[in-house]
This record gives structure tokens, sequence and C-alpha cells, in this order.
């Protein structure tokens, strides 16, 4: 499914799979707001779970391409397998330790920061229409930070924890455009990927929870990890490695931020959480931005 959305890199086909990539990846928070397992563990039962389920994939294509596919390439998932571990636990306990509004505007900070990851790792510079919209985007992220954004001693230690999850998500994504270059299906690189996360947070729920709170419970908790690992990981972060290949990474960074809009809507109404009058201007700075970026969408 992926590997043929893939082909379509110039048109509508390839906007629209980003798009529905980045969709799934904002029903994470709702699913991580009901499950009451801690930060690693929620994590990595999420990875562990999506690279279970993946694994006849990872082997189907592994037989199709092992003429041509080198398994020296799986080095290649370590770093960002890491990267991503240390960014699903921090951005859950920076969730748990500040306001909403704090943490969507922090992980929302991306396309700042992405250029610089991109352009030491991938050589690829920022081009006119990314920077015009990543400006217009960001003016978005500013209305809604004046609006929402609170300041204070009791949220400033989870600010900082986002913040730094913030960035080890801009690395994931800069690792991603910088390896899927070296294989020749997603899956057999964000299988292995997912592995090396899950059990990454998964060591680190033992040595710091004791086993505790790693259970899952009957009821359910079991709904919203099984939530966790189809939707915003096995659609979602698959979705978005498999659009690096061939998309900018600016263009994906910029993309990802529609995830704000996306859960302001689904917080509506799962939650009743009604949002304010700067929600309504950030997502249509939000949106213009976007489409201004897409005009450099391709290589």
């Amino acid at each position: 499914m992926i590997e043929e959305a893939q082909k379509d890199r110039r048109g509508i086909g390839g906007t629209a799979m980003l798009l529905f990539a980045v969709f799934c990846m904002s029903t994470a928070i709702i699913f991580l707001k009901k499950s009451a397992l801690s930060p690693a563990a929620v994590s990595g039962y999420r990875l562990v779970g999506a690279a279970l389920l993946m694994t006849p994939l990872f082997v189907s294509r592994w037989r199709r391409h092992r003429e041509t596919f080198s398994p020296r390439s799986l080095r290649y998932c370590l770093l960002p397998g890491l990267a991503l571990a240390l960014h699903f636990i921090s951005w859950v306990v920076g969730l748990r330790l500040t306001y909403s509004a704090n943490a969507t505007l922090a992980v929302n900070m991306v396309p700042v920061v992405l250029p610089f990851f991109l352009f030491v790792m991938v050589k690829e510079k920022l081009r006119a229409s990314e920077a015009v919209g990543t400006l217009v985007a960001m003016a978005g992220l500013a209305v809604m930070g004046v609006g929402d954004y609170r300041v204070g001693p009791e949220s400033l230690k989870g600010d900082l924890i986002c913040i730094l999850s913030m960035l080890l998500l801009a690395i994931y994504f800069a690792f991603g455009r910088l390896n899927m270059r070296f294989f020749p299906s997603v899956w057999l690189y964000v299988v292995p990927l997912y592995y090396v996360a899950g059990v990454i947070c998964m060591v680190v729920a033992v040595w710091i929870d004791r086993g505790e709170r790693m259970v899952l419970p009957a009821g359910m908790e079991w709904a919203w990890v099984a939530g966790l690992i189809l939707v915003p990981t096995v659609l979602g972060h698959s979705l978005v490695n498999a659009a690096l290949k061939h998309q900018r990474g600016q263009v994906v960074g910029i993309f990802n931020q529609a995830q704000f809009i996306f859960a302001g809507v689904m917080a509506y109404w799962i939650f009743n959480e009604k949002p304010g009058w700067t929600f309504y201007i950030a997502s249509v700075l939000m949106v213009v931005g976007v489409l201004i970026a897409v005009r450099a969408r391709v290589e």
C-alpha cells in the first residue's frame, strides 16, 4: 500500500498521502491522553507492537530485494531509532507536565530548526517558497502562542522537555530524509527502526519504572495501545518516512504542523475542548503556509 503510494511523486497523490500521514500522527495525542501507562512503557508497546505487526511485510520485501539490498543498510536504523524512542518518551513526559497549548506550540517549532539539520546531514538548502511558507505557518503559531501560551514555574520543566522532544523529532525527520535513499522499500527501514526504538523504550521503562505501570490492565487500555500502534505508528510514521524519500524535508516539516489542526478538531468532538479564536487564525495561516511550501515539494 505504502510503496504503491510512493509512485505518485509529483501529483496530488503524494500530497494527499502526506496529509493523511499527518492526520494519522495527530491521533496519538488522543490515545496518549486516555492511556495510564508510564511514558516509556506506552511508547515501547506502541513501537514493538507496530514492528511485530509489520514484520511479515519486512520479510516479504526482504525476499523481493535481497539481491540488491544489503543487510548492512540496517545500521542506518540505529540512530533514528534512538531519536524516535527519546522523542516519544520525552513528548509524553512533557505533555503531562505542562499545558496542552504549551506542548503543542513547542512540537510545532520543528520547521524552525529542521532546515539546520537538513543542511548539516543532507546538504539540503532551504528554497525561497519553503522559507516563505515556513514564515507564514510560524506566524500562525505565533498567533496561537499569544492567545494560549502560559508562562509559569509550574510548567517550566514540561516546556523544556517538550522543546527537547521537538529537537529529537526534527533529527528523526532529517534522518528519514537522509536514510530512505538506501532502502528500496519503506518497510525495510521502518520495521527495524521501530524494533530499535521499542527495545530502547522498554529498557528505559524497566530501568526507571522498575516494571511498575508496565502491565497492560484489562479493559480499555488495550484499545488505547492498539490505537497507538495502528493509526499514528503503522500508518502515520511509516507514511511520513515514505514521503521523506521523495518530498523535501522542510515541506514534510511544515505539513507536520497540520497535526495541530486535526488534534484541535478531534479534541473538540471527543473531549468537548472548544478551541479559542486563535485556533482559527492559526489554522488558516498554517494552511496557507503549507500551500506555499507545496510549490517546492518535489526534488
